[in-house]
């Protein structure tokens, strides 16, 4: 469980390699724009030589209250996470549904990441 940033620091604990993916794992936050950008916080700070973010398209969340658009807000985000970690993270962006048991393509998706073909 990752509801919270102590949490997360325990699960990180150890890792070097880490696929993050915003759906399963944070559905109900109320800003995962903030907690992904927490998430490349506290992955620096544990060590992780490796993240790489699953960031779908939630169009249930697609809204924005300020003067940018959703998009723009996500975008920022991920630009602010990608400062903090730099070359050791990496964004996964996909529009893709899901089914129950998404494992197989997270797996595969990494695998691409690491061979520099996403």
């Amino acid at each position: 469980m990752t509801s919270n940033l102590g949490s997360l620091e325990v699960g990180l604990e150890g890792a070097d390699q880490v696929v993050y993916f915003t759906h399963d794992y944070t559905s109900m936050t109320s800003c995962k724009n903030n907690t992904l950008v927490a998430t490349s916080q506290v992955a620096k700070k544990m060590g992780v030589k490796n993240l790489v973010a699953v960031c779908p398209v939630e169009h249930d969340m697609a809204f924005s209250e300020s003067k940018q658009s959703w998009i723009e807000n996500r975008q920022e985000a991920e630009q602010k996470a990608i400062d903090v970690n730099g070359a050791k993270m990496s964004l996964l962006n996909t529009d893709l549904v899901f089914g129950s048991d998404p494992t197989h393509l997270i797996h595969y998706m990494h695998q691409c990441a690491m061979a520099g073909k996403i």
